[in-house]
């Protein structure tokens, strides 16, 4: 089942960037990314929160 499923994205990657030309590609798990802070006080410069 898991690959299965990395061969789905793979292919509807391959049809968008066929579609659509260069997009960008996110391949960390989204357990991963959810670590970091996107709003950290580095981004939030004349605000205070």
């Amino acid at each position: 089942m898991y690959g299965e499923a990395l061969t789905l994205r793979a292919q509807y990657y391959l049809e968008a960037i066929r579609n659509w030309g260069d997009l960008p590609a996110h391949f960390e798990p989204a357990a991963t990314m959810s670590l970091t802070d996107p709003f950290s006080n580095k981004n939030r410069q004349g605000y205070d929160l």
